[in-house]
């Protein structure tokens, strides 16, 4: 990440300046590697388990319409967890899937349930089929591949080779008597396991059953 300033906002202002430009900074960086960890093309960044070979992709229900999410999609996705992961997985959406999630339902019984952590006052956690239901931007919207996601983060490995690393440099531009900022990470990662899980077979079984993966996304609609 690199940060211009001139030398003036610099000497006028050091303290505020550099707690904007580090909480900026912050929010940058954990953005992109949040982009590299889901969607990275394993080509000079990370590779993201969105673009690895551990993805299962479940069907829609036959005629189901179009940007729609439902309780039956939610099951089936649920189905393909690999169960290793299925005590530490999450639910993740994007902000357009919301009207759909408020209607899912069982028999008439919701879905979903939000949880009050810690009192009244303490913060609420959504959940689908008891799993933590969280927002992302990084899924695509509404009725597109992807829009939701049951994933198991814990089997993403990511190794950081240091804290951020920060250098100034009154040269890049000492023309202009500015300053350049820079700020430097150093960050690897990709799914544990690259492709999905054969179960065992049982001796009785007609078929061999489903994959299994710690990555499941829902089909287009």
């Amino acid at each position: 990440v690199f940060v211009f300033m001139t030398s003036e906002i610099m000497n006028d202002t050091p303290f505020a300046v550099e707690q904007y430009v580090r909480k900026a900074v912050r929010e940058e960086i954990n953005f992109a590697l949040s982009r590299a960890i889901m969607w990275g093309s394993g080509v000079n960044e990370p590779l993201g388990f969105a673009r690895s070979g551990a993805v299962i992709t479940v069907a829609a229900d036959g005629g189901q319409n179009a940007g729609t999410f439902t309780a039956s999609n939610a099951l089936n996705m649920s189905s393909r967890m690999w169960r290793n992961s299925a005590g530490s997985a999450a639910w993740l959406h994007h902000q357009s899937v919301i009207p759909e999630i408020g209607k899912m339902a069982i028999s008439n019984f919701p879905v979903t349930v939000n949880i009050q952590n810690g009192g009244l006052a303490g913060p609420v956690t959504s959940t689908l089929l008891n799993r933590p239901l969280i927002e992302s931007e990084l899924c695509s919207p509404v009725g597109s591949s992807g829009d939701v996601w049951y994933a198991d983060l814990k089997q993403y490995k990511a190794i950081t080779q240091s804290l951020v690393r920060e250098d100034v440099s009154i040269h890049v531009e000492f023309m202009t008597d500015q300053q350049c900022l820079r700020f430097v990470v150093r960050f690897g990662g990709a799914p544990l396991l690259p492709t999905p899980i054969t179960p065992f077979q049982s001796p009785d079984a007609a078929a061999a059953p489903p994959t299994q993966s710690s990555f499941v996304r829902l089909a287009a609609r």
